[in-house]
């Protein structure tokens, strides 16, 4: 995934899973297991750091997502946008390759573009339990405490 916008850029490895009407499942990989995992549903989000046994829950909305990661879009608007139905505010610009997705840019319209490259794309939705919230972390962070440790915000 890489992420351009006014105030910078970043790229970072991710797992993505979606599901209709706005769930989302974000992994970044670390070694052999989770640096990070972010899951939204229902118009919840939760974000966790299995290595320092940490999490942070709050509203799945704009302002949750730009403050953990600098991308200013709706998680709900994320998934619709990757499972092909961006919404009107958002255009999205779809790569194929043999018939199987290899990148999509989406471009908002408060001026942040997300490009995401499909590696080994699969898709066949995730399971159900993909976007439940795991059992409470040892230590709840805030928003600010989660986006300082996960180092990723523009």
């Amino acid at each position: 995934m890489t992420l351009s916008g006014p105030r910078g850029r970043f790229s970072a490895r991710v797992v993505f899973g979606v599901a209709r009407p706005a769930s989302l499942r974000i992994e970044i990989p670390e070694g052999t297991g989770l640096r990070f995992l972010l899951v939204t549903r229902d118009g919840s989000l939760r974000a966790d750091l299995p290595g320092e046994d940490a999490m942070f829950e709050g509203p799945a909305t704009h302002d949750t997502m730009n403050d953990l990661f600098g991308i200013d879009l709706e998680p709900q608007d994320l998934a619709g946008a990757l499972l092909g139905t961006p919404p009107q505010t958002m255009e999205a610009t779809w790569r194929f390759d043999r018939d199987l997705p290899a990148q999509v840019i989406l471009r908002a319209s408060r001026g942040s573009k997300l490009s995401l490259t499909f590696e080994d794309p699969e898709i066949a939705p995730p399971p159900a339990r993909a976007f439940e919230f795991g059992s409470p972390r040892g230590r709840s962070l805030t928003l600010r405490e989660m986006s300082d440790r996960l180092g990723l915000r523009r």
